[in-house]
């Protein structure tokens, strides 16, 4: 060991417009950039803002990555249901469970 400490990664911002369809393409987007839950800010984009967010700057250039992930359906049916709730915490939740579903732990809802 030569005693360096870890470098933590910034943690990303990502803004977005608070529905589901939104959170999806964002979220996949983040998946395939490999952004881990505790490097990422969730923030819903409001009505008095602009619809710039982190990831539309980088669909615009088309350097969306074409990457797909599996999960279970039940896992998407339920995140549909979380949405509709007010809470914003919910799409960091959402997160954390897609990046654990696509990282070692695909059978995580069984439990």
């Amino acid at each position: 060991m030569n005693g360096a400490a870890p470098v933590r990664q910034q943690p990303e911002q990502i803004t977005f417009a608070p529905n589901f369809a939104a959170w999806q393409k964002i979220a996949r987007c983040a998946l395939a950039k490999d952004l881990a839950p505790e490097n990422t800010i969730w923030e819903e984009l409001g009505s008095n803002q602009p619809a710039l967010a982190m990831f539309d700057e980088h669909e615009a250039q088309g350097d969306t990555p074409n990457t797909r992930f599996r999960v279970p359906k039940s896992f998407v049916e339920s995140a549909m249901r979380v949405a509709r709730h007010r809470d914003p915490k919910r799409w960091a939740l959402l997160y954390r469970l897609l990046w654990r579903l696509t990282h070692g732990e695909p059978r995580l809802l069984e439990i």
